[in-house]
């Protein structure tokens, strides 16, 4: 059984918020940059986008980013 789980995460250099979903280890969807802090039950809720190139970025740079919530 896969689990999806969603955070939203600020990139440490630029500040920008990003929320992304994830299946199991794989980022299936992203949405931001986001303006303002969302609660964890909004999260499930945002119109996630299946960009790969972004998610690429968010997975090859993780280690820039800070988790702020998790749902």
């Amino acid at each position: 059984m896969v689990v999806t789980e969603y955070s939203l995460l600020r990139h440490r250099r630029s500040g920008q918020m990003w929320a992304v979903r994830l299946e199991g280890s794989e980022l299936t969807g992203i949405f931001g940059p986001v303006v303002e802090v969302v609660g964890r039950a909004a999260l499930p809720d945002l119109p996630y986008d299946e960009d790969h190139d972004m998610a690429e970025w968010v997975v090859r740079y993780f280690e820039e980013f800070t988790r702020i919530e998790s749902a």
